[in-house]
Parts: structure tokens; sequence; C-alpha cells
């Protein structure tokens, strides 16, 4: 694994996300998903941002992912609830 590149992507993708740039986020992600394809932090980030894109299943899947991988994580699971309110919220406003 290249763990600098693997670093530089992910806190890339981590600030495009609180910055509302989803689909740059996104892109970050997968890329660091490639390095590390099992990496439950990575799977819940990329997860998260989809469901605030355009992703909600896709998001939500790899959600509940991460939290199969790693349920003992708090992080995981508070990212999995907030990918869910996110995708409600979204279902609502249609």
């Amino acid at each position: 694994m290249n763990a600098s590149r693997f670093d530089f992507v992910l806190r890339r993708g981590v600030a495009a996300q609180h910055a509302h740039r989803y689909t740059e986020a996104e892109a970050c992600f997968r890329e660091a998903l490639a390095i590390a394809p099992n990496d439950p932090e990575v799977i819940s980030l990329l997860g998260l941002s989809l469901t605030h894109g355009d992703g909600l299943e896709e998001g939500t899947q790899l959600l509940e992912r991460a939290v199969q991988l790693d349920p003992q994580r708090a992080s995981l699971r508070f990212n999995l609830v907030e990918g869910l309110e996110a995708a409600e919220l979204r279902v609502l406003s249609i």
C-alpha cells in the first residue's frame, strides 16, 4: 500500500466532504478505496458522500458494509445514521 498517497487522498476527501463538495470527495474516497479496499473508514466516508450526493442506494450499502466490517467503531455507526437521515430527507423532498 502506498501510505503517503492514501493519507493524501483521504485528507483531501475529508476536506472536500466538509466543504460539501461531494463529487470531489467521492473521487478521493474511491481512489483511497482502490489502495485499501477493505478499510472500513474509507468505505464509510465514501458511503456518506454518496448519500449526500446522487448515490443513495450505493451509499447506504457502503455505510452498512463499513459497520459490518468494524461493528465496534462508533464513528462508523454515526456515519450510518447520518447517511440514512440524509437519504430520508432527500426521499421526502421529492
